[in-house]
């Protein structure tokens, strides 16, 4: 049994006595990285407490990150307790202080509350031991599906407009962005056809970015879909006053499509027309403004048992922002893959994290990392490893601001704000490729109208994907900075199959092929360093 090894040490050994009553060994754990551990025995051994103290950070390889948020010691402690039974430990339970039990929500252990009263704790239950990545990430491998992987906007369109027209009962979608314009005024059609035809269409939204039930504004697209008779759109977490940062932090990215609850669509993107027009159906030239740049996404179209693990979680999604229930099945064997779906609830756990880790942790040849987001000091931490070990890492950014040409220069209109972003980014990979990685800056000449005089087209990476050895895959909402590891609500699909690797190296080999590398020794890029380095000390501590 761990305990928070700062807690009142009366109350500690309190605790103590009863869980060895019950047969259970009680182990301090130190979270706080401002309390030295020996000052935490001395404390303990004064309350007659000779208890081991271990050191979080130590057992997660991790030390404290500083981007790390305070309020998620509870979590760093689950995660701990996780990591422990992966590796043959059997934990069955966590004594933490109130502020911090919000971070057992959901795991697998008994969270105690240390201001509660030992003995009216009657037992300990034992969960058996799952396998590794379960006891870390908390998502059961899933046999006999069928799994797609692209990252093309356009075969996203097709693969979305053809899981709505082909429901039958029922049509889940939950995103985190929806916008007005060309792509979802074609979306908004086909989904009131499904409604005209019988199938019950349920749409979530996240309030705060998609603008709608914020402050009394509502958006004009949803309200029309809202009015269709067989439609049903819900807000996730409304706003009606000025938010703090939970509210502004603590949001639902993710992004599901689920028909009939047997095919779903994991995917990085929110409905919006740059993140399903590809660059090869969009005329562009450097007069046009920023926003008609599309990106680089990513997604996964899956049908088999995973779609059912999909939609329970909808499910739990929907009934929070007050939908209604609805009965799901469980859909049959439809492939030969193998997968996972991982689901990260916010502040409540860190399990897309620990799923990253995984893969990164267990690459032995080569890691690819597709996403512009500035990276969580965890993960960087973790690649740094991969490199020293010998693993050959490559990883494509994209331009936050988009640019052209060479030098690189901003289309137009582009918000200087978003050049900060971009410096982050790059501050977050810079130590990354002084220690030899691949570092390219998606450039491409290949857009429709685009002309070589103009020279590379520089768009956005909004991608969040991860290859490992070819044949491990991750795929799905979560970025990997410290928002997607910890505040914001995330999915993310891990896939082990070596056909699905296959193809998406090639879809990769194409990109890579015409896009830039950072040279660390380049005079204008040690120029920029320190900006970079300074908002990479930082962020996210500038705003809280």
């Amino acid at each position: 049994a761990l305990l928070d090894a700062a807690g009142e040490p009366a109350r500690l050994a309190a605790w103590a006595a009863r869980l060895e009553q019950l047969g259970a060994r009680p182990l301090a754990l130190r979270l706080d990285p401002e309390r030295p551990a020996d000052e935490l025995r001395v404390a303990l051994r004064a309350a007659g407490l000779e208890l081991p103290v271990l050191d979080a950070g130590a057992l997660l390889d991790a030390g404290f990150p500083r981007d790390v948020p305070r309020r998620a010691f509870g979590v760093r402690l689950a995660r701990t307790a996780a990591r422990l039974r992966s590796r043959g430990v059997e934990v069955v339970a966590i004594l933490a202080h109130a502020r911090e039990r919000h971070g057992l929500v959901g795991s697998r252990f008994l969270a105690l509350d240390l201001e509660a009263d030992p003995a009216e704790l009657a037992a300990l239950e034992r969960a058996p031991l799952g396998d590794a990545l379960l006891e870390r990430c908390g998502a059961a491998r899933v046999e006999g599906n069928r799994i797609e992987v692209e990252l093309d906007n356009a075969r996203g369109r097709r693969e979305l407009f053809g899981l709505i027209e082909g429901a039958r009962e029922r049509l889940h979608l939950q995103v985190y962005i929806v916008r007005e314009d060309e792509f979802t005024a074609e979306l908004a059609q086909r989904l009131v056809a499904a409604a005209a035809r019988g199938v019950a269409v349920r749409l979530l939204v996240d309030a705060l970015y998609t603008r709608h039930e914020v402050f009394g504004v509502r958006l004009p697209l949803l309200d029309r879909l809202s009015a269709v008779e067989g439609v049903e759109v819900r807000a996730f977490r409304p706003l009606a006053a000025l938010p703090g940062i939970d509210e502004l932090k603590q949001r639902n990215h993710r992004k599901l499509v689920i028909a009939d609850g047997a095919r779903v669509i994991v995917t990085g993107r929110n409905l919006a027309e740059h993140y399903y027009v590809s660059f090869a159906e969009r005329q562009l030239d450097p007069t046009q403004s920023w926003d008609r740049v599309p990106w680089l996404d990513a997604g996964a179209l899956c049908a088999g048992p995973l779609a059912g693990v999909a939609e329970r979680s909808f499910l739990r999604a929907w009934v929070g922002a007050g939908g209604e229930p609805f009965a799901v099945g469980q859909p049959a064997p439809a492939g030969e893959s193998r997968g996972r779906l991982v689901l990260h609830e916010g502040l409540n756990d860190a399990n897309t994290l620990e799923a990253y880790l995984w893969l990164i942790e267990g690459a032995q040849r080569r890691l690819t990392l597709v996403n512009s987001f500035p990276l969580a000091n965890e993960l960087e931490q973790a690649f740094q490893a991969a490199l020293a070990r010998g693993v050959e890492l490559r990883i494509l950014i994209g331009s936050i601001r988009p640019k052209f040409g060479y030098p690189p220069r901003p289309f137009p209109d582009a918000p200087a704000v978003r050049e900060v972003g971009d410096q982050l980014v790059r501050g977050r990979v810079d130590g990354l490729a002084a220690a030899g990685a691949d570092v390219a800056e998606l450039g491409l000449l290949d857009a429709l109208g685009w002309r070589a005089e103009w020279a590379l087209l520089r768009p956005q990476v909004h991608a969040k994907l991860l290859l490992a050895d070819g044949e491990r895959i991750g795929v799905g909402s979560a970025n990997l900075d410290v928002t997607g590891c910890y505040w914001e609500s995330e999915v993310l699909l891990l896939l082990e199959d070596a056909a699905a690797g296959a193809a998406l190296e090639e879809q990769l080999e194409r990109l890579f092929a015409q896009s830039p590398r950072i040279d660390p020794s380049d005079p204008e890029w040690q120029r920029v360093a320190p900006r970079r380095a300074l908002l990479s000390r930082y962020w996210p501590g500038l705003i809280g």
